[in-house]
């Protein structure tokens, strides 16, 4: 048996979808699992929901810079349609902003770069001034704060989850 103990885990999305498509089974105990670190697969996610039912999957996101994860999305249902397994809203003291190269906000829709605030923001990079001053800029909303711009796309949904883009 492989984990036979773990009842709740973080996961890479990519040792995730090895699990699933190898050894689906060994996750028969897991009360709550994690997953993260890039785009989820809709199908690997499916086939997991569907032998562990609801409450037990969570998709997370978030870089190394902002802790690990700034937000969370509780894997309830995957509608037939789905083409995306949604990150989610930011967890507690986490700001996410979905911002244009202007750093103004963009309407839901319309995708934009992600921009993370919050206590989990580290300080920085050690010794390098030049990145820190591209990816660790002055919160466009508040003032004496820095936001983290992680290069990544993504668009708000009308019901307020964020969706990572391609």
């Amino acid at each position: 048996k492989i984990f036979p103990s773990v009842t709740i885990s973080f996961i890479t999305t990519s040792l995730f979808n090895v699990l699933i498509d190898t050894n689906i089974s060994c996750l028969k105990n897991i009360r709550k699992l994690l997953f993260g670190g890039e785009r989820a697969s809709v199908n690997h996610v499916r086939k997991a929901f569907e032998f562990l039912g609801k409450e037990k999957l969570i998709n997370v996101y978030g870089p190394t810079e902002t802790t690990v994860f700034a937000s969370f999305y509780p894997v309830n249902h995957i509608d037939e349609n789905e083409y995306s397994i949604l990150v989610g809203k930011s967890i507690s003291n986490t700001g996410i902003y979905i911002l244009d190269k202007h750093q103004n906000l963009v309407p839901k829709g319309i995708p934009a770069e992600i921009c993370i605030g919050g206590n989990g923001l580290c300080a920085g990079y050690l010794n390098r001034k030049e990145l820190n001053a591209e990816k660790f800029i002055d919160h466009p909303f508040k003032p004496n704060e820095k936001i983290y711009c992680t290069g990544d796309l993504a668009k708000w949904r009308e019901d307020g989850n964020i969706e990572l883009i391609d």
